[in-house]
């Protein structure tokens, strides 16, 4: 995709991750318009860290998964959200599926799940056979919303609207 970035706010959830979340920044570079961090008071660098990526740092108390991610979301400026956790990293191949998916346009599709792949702390990659889950992280927010489950991220859409692989 050529010229403007796609309607896209990428929103992170944070505590404590300054070792880790430049990394997670760093993969987002030209993924969206904006970056969203919330964060539940970080007593290190994460703010600071965040901040010096461009993003935009709320605070919130933590209240669970759920009503974290649904306060992140109603700071988010775009209709389209990609969510990744702090400690992530996007693939360049990632990376260049999501900005395919809006080169002709806005997707038809709500929601599209993305292949969650377990890279064990002090490795580069993942490990023969590694466990990986199929999470729902981008979607619409005008058909798609995370829902208030204090314990897990699991997602409301409207009827008639599928998620997409």
């Amino acid at each position: 995709m050529t010229g403007t970035l796609p309607p896209i706010s990428i929103l992170i959830r944070a505590f404590n991750e300054g070792d880790r979340i430049g990394r997670t920044l760093e993969s987002l570079q030209g993924l969206g318009q904006e970056i969203v961090v919330i964060d539940s008071g970080s007593t290190d660098n994460t703010v600071e860290i965040a901040e010096s990526h461009g993003a935009r740092v709320m605070y919130n108390k933590w209240a669970g998964f759920g009503p974290q991610r649904s306060f992140g979301e109603q700071q988010c400026r775009c209709d389209w959200v990609f969510y990744i956790d702090a400690d992530e990293v996007v693939t360049p191949e990632l990376k260049d599926e999501i900005l395919d998916l809006f080169s002709a346009g806005k997707p038809k599709q709500a929601c599209f799940l993305v292949r969650n792949t377990m890279v064990l702390p002090g490795d580069n990659q993942p490990r023969l056979f590694a466990d990986f889950r199929k999470v729902p992280r981008l979607y619409n927010l005008k058909h798609a919303r995370i829902k208030l489950d204090p314990s897990y991220d699991r997602m409301d859409m409207d009827s008639g609207y599928e998620m997409a692989c």
